[in-house]
């Protein structure tokens, strides 16, 4: 998985029968992923055919103790910018509908920011009841691995989740400086 933007499409878009018989008919407002434009998590928005990007006029850090980075971005005052794309480009999405994992793919095409064709590349419905008992089946056994009374009781508890981080981090430490030795020597 590498990194994608984020095509919300505002717009009707062709079906065929099997998307209609699951209820995937409406394609406005649905969220598309494609690597044809930067590539750096940005939005566009895809409306009256016309492909606009997505600013904020403020950006702001936020401090969150909980968050893995220490806090995170938030926009404010969102605005919309013409993206005036010339070509095509390749929108996915997937869907998991009752018993179906289905798998969605429109080529789109666009001139000056303009969309001149949309076409449905690719749509495939698979059942997913042997998936889902296979990922029940891993929390089942994940679960009950971590109720074995030494992980519940002494492996998992905070303190020797705190010991093995610290002693992970000065292995790690020590193993960093003995590289750096060994490169100087």
């Amino acid at each position: 998985m590498g990194m994608y933007d984020t095509i919300v499409c505002k717009e009707k878009l062709p079906v065929n029968q099997d998307m209609v018989q699951l209820g995937l008919d409406k394609t406005e407002n649905m969220l598309f992923q494609t690597r044809n434009f930067n590539g750096c998590f940005l939005k566009y928005i895809l409306q009256d055919t016309t492909l606009f990007e997505v600013k904020y006029k403020n950006q702001r850090f936020v401090e969150d103790k909980r968050h893995f980075a220490g806090g995170y971005l938030a926009n404010d005052g969102e605005y919309l910018v013409n993206y005036p794309h010339h070509g095509r480009i390749n929108m996915y999405d997937f869907k998991e509908v009752g018993n179906w994992d289905c798998w969605i793919e429109y080529n789109i095409t666009f001139s000056k920011g303009k969309m001149v064709d949309a076409s449905l590349v690719k749509f495939d419905k698979t059942d997913n009841t042997e998936r889902k008992k296979e990922l029940n089946k891993f929390y089942e056994d994940l679960n009950r691995i971590n109720n074995i009374y030494y992980n519940k009781y002494f492996l998992n508890t905070k303190l020797i989740k705190w010991f093995r981080k610290k002693l992970r981090d000065l292995l790690w430490y020590v193993a960093d400086t003995l590289l750096s030795i060994s490169v100087k020597l």
